[in-house]
């Protein structure tokens, strides 16, 4: 039923649809043909208005008798016959008219009859479709429970059946358990008569041969250690065997050569008058050129032989035994015969004896004249003795002097910058953190000194500068400074390059003295700085440098025009900043850690106090106007220190070369060049002919060498000469 009033409903829409739109045509088709009939109509209306205007006047004008020409007749007798077939026509089509409206009424009539029927209809179809919905609900109620009362044997069966499979499957895995559990036991059972019988007898027999191989193996290592300890004992060098001076001084030789891969052994000792001769075999060395002189000038210029001899050491070889002999003395006896007419060249000065007042073999030398030990021992001391004030640095928060070392060790890298004015002793600072940092990594020193034998200079470590003495010797300088840098550059880069090997390469500071000039001189003077400061912990280098104040940034090296190294503050944020005096109160304006105040009180009282020890004690800690010669290496001193990662601190500076350089490597060719340890030593030299320490230094020779006269016998006034550095 529901379908064939769905199919009802849909003929009667379509002809519905097809009657409005054959009854909108017609309306259309109407109103089109009104519009024109009326159109036409009104057009002839006025054209026939306007003819009977023009017959009017023609017929009541001025000439009547023109309405009887033939041709006006003619032409009047046509008008009325179209104007009659016009109306006619009109009359024809209002009629036509009249039919389209009875009919568009009859229409309008058809189309209100089928909306009636068709809301009729729609509503029919809403009630079909609401039972239809019923009868559905109740249909698949009806299914599901025929469904469900039809299918309920099945699955109660097909439920049955699969049970009973799983039921027999747990029978098999019941079955296969049991087995398992049988096997199990039977594996129990050997396992434990393994535990019982057959391990014991195997660990008892693994115990035995362990033993027998781990008594035979412990033999073996002893064996082996037995041999490697003779094996070591027959390449070590033979050492004399004595405690006597002779015996010590010869082991020392002996150590300092195998450090340098010169193996001595020991032969002999016997007496000359003023010390001993100690002969050594060098038979073992494979390589002969160590065993040239060149190589025992360098060797016996190095720290290990320092304080040995109160006279220049030289090794005298015989080729054709292979030995060594040398002589050592340790007293002067007065020289008689010819010796005495003429004026002895003492030769070469070495590090053994411009140091020797900086060793603890000093000891061991015995003068003539007793108040020259003690002028000689005067400058050092406070150094020795303990400051009776140190307390008094500590309650200001200073560090004080005798902490320095550890302080280097614990607080410093291997990037230090020492800021001062001309006058406040960076060259003395730097070289008690090069000492104190050296001893701490085991490192290799080398110093570059633009200015070497100045007034200023107070290094107690060799310089590999030289002592120029011509009238171009700054220019001179500046170049064999200029010079060692490029050298050393160079194997930074090398090391650098090889970076990966840091153990292979043993740690090298190298120390600068007035960065600032020697940057004006040195083009690549920038980028070693960036270099060596930012990847110096990755090669194992040190970098100590002293310049005044912060004029060293800005400064882009050299006459390089378009220099990419520009050094600016910023490369120095990795380094140790050491400022002396009032350069680190000018640090601490800009400084912005909460403890800055703290600081400032700190450094103020700590300079008050070291102002006013210094003017008890009559010392003077930077040299006057007028008198740049005058000061005094153990005059009270402070410094600030900013180390990287760690607050900053005011400490106390240690005397001047207070620090022993006993133990750490220089470069060969390095040399004292310190007027003042120098003039220390000329207090140390006797006369080669009647053995007084009264010297008197004179005007030195043409080439530089030094002139001394002996001043303590009228009859001597022996004038000798020590070769210049």
């Amino acid at each position: 039923k529901i379908d064939l009033l769905e199919e009802q409903n849909q003929e009667i829409t379509a002809q519905l649809a097809d009657l409005r739109s054959k009854c909108d045509r017609v309306t259309a088709e109407r109103d089109d043909y009104k519009s024109r009939l009326e159109r036409e109509v009104a057009a002839f209306k006025i054209r026939c208005q306007e003819l009977q205007d023009g017959i009017e006047y023609w017929s009541t004008g001025m000439h009547p008798a023109i309405l009887e020409l033939p041709t006006v007749k003619t032409l009047v007798t046509t008008l009325k016959t179209k104007l009659a077939d016009t109306s006619q026509k009109l009359e024809v089509a209002l009629a036509e008219i009249d039919t389209l409206k009875v009919e568009n009424r009859i229409l309008n009539q058809k189309i209100n009859e089928l909306e009636t029927l068709n809301d009729e209809l729609d509503g029919d179809l809403a009630s079909k479709l609401l039972e239809l919905a019923q009868l559905k609900t109740n249909f698949d109620y009806k299914l599901r429970d025929e469904l469900h009362n039809r299918l309920q044997p099945y699955c109660n069966q097909a439920v049955s059946v699969a049970v009973e499979k799983k039921l027999a499957e747990i029978d098999k895995l019941k079955q296969a358990i049991a087995m398992l559990q049988e096997d199990i036991g039977n594996y129990q059972s050997v396992m434990d008569s393994l535990e019982k019988d057959t391990l014991p007898e195997i660990e008892k027999t693994y115990k035995t041969e362990m033993s027998e191989a781990d008594s035979k193996l412990m033999q073996l290592a002893g064996q082996n250690e037995l041999l490697q300890q003779e094996i070591a004992q027959l390449k070590a060098p033979q050492q004399f065997p004595g405690i006597t001076y002779a015996d010590s001084a010869g082991n020392r030789m002996i150590n300092h050569f195998a450090q340098h891969g010169v193996l001595f052994d020991a032969h002999d000792a016997s007496v000359i008058p003023g010390g001993f001769c100690l002969r050594f075999r060098v038979a073992r060395n494979a390589d002969k050129t160590k065993l040239s002189g060149e190589e025992f000038d360098k060797l016996t210029s190095q720290c290990g032989l320092m304080g040995i001899s109160t006279q220049p050491i030289h090794f005298k070889l015989d080729p054709q035994n292979l030995m060594i002999s040398v002589e050592v003395f340790s007293g002067i006896q007065p020289v008689t015969g010819t010796q005495a007419k003429n004026t002895p060249d003492i030769g070469i000065r070495s590090l053994s004896t411009v140091g020797s007042l900086l060793t603890e073999d000093l000891g061991v030398v015995k003068r003539g004249k007793k108040h020259s030990q003690q002028s000689a021992q005067e400058s050092y001391d406070r150094v020795s003795q303990p400051d009776i004030h140190r307390q008094k640095f500590i309650d200001l928060g200073c560090y004080p002097a005798d902490q320095f070392e550890e302080v280097v060790d614990s607080y410093f890298v291997e990037r230090v910058m020492t800021f001062g004015s001309s006058t406040l002793g960076k060259s003395p600072i730097i070289s008690l953190v090069a000492v104190a940092l050296a001893k701490s990594k085991k490192a290799k020193v080398t110093l570059i000194n633009p200015l070497p034998g100045t007034e200023k200079d107070w290094f107690n470590i060799p310089s590999v500068v030289p002592i120029v003495r011509d009238k171009n010797a700054s220019k001179a300088s500046i170049d064999y400074a200029v010079e060692e840098l490029e050298l050393f550059y160079e194997n930074f880069k090398v090391r650098y390059k090889t970076s990966a090997n840091y153990e292979d390469h043993p740690c090298e500071i190298v120390v600068i003295d007035e960065a600032g000039m020697i940057s004006m001189y040195w083009e690549d003077f920038g980028e070693f700085i960036k270099l060596a400061g930012k990847t110096g912990s990755h090669t194992n280098t040190g970098l100590i440098l002293a310049n005044q104040d912060d004029m060293i940034s800005g400064i882009s090296g050299g006459a390089k025009k378009n220099n990419a190294f520009k050094l600016m503050k910023a490369d120095y944020g990795n380094f140790v900043q050491i400022h002396a005096r009032e350069t680190g109160l000018k640090w601490l304006e800009a400084y912005r850690g909460e403890d800055k105040e703290k600081l400032q009180t700190c450094l103020l009282e700590t300079q008050k106090l070291c102002n006013d020890l210094n003017k008890e004690m009559g010392l003077t800690d930077r040299p006057k106007v007028g008198d740049s010669k005058r000061t005094d290496p153990n005059a009270y001193r402070c410094a600030l220190v900013a180390c990287p990662g760690q607050a900053p601190f005011v400490i106390q500076i240690p005397a001047y070369n207070s620090l022993s350089i006993e133990g750490i490597e220089f470069p060969p060719h390095a040399r004292i060049t310190s007027p003042h340890l120098l003039e220390k030593e000329k207090a140390t030299q006797c006369c080669p002919n009647c053995g007084s320490t009264i010297v008197k230094l004179r005007k030195p020779y043409a080439n530089g060498d030094l002139r001394y006269e002996c001043g303590d016998r009228l009859s001597c006034r022996t004038t000798f000469r020590i070769a210049a550095q």
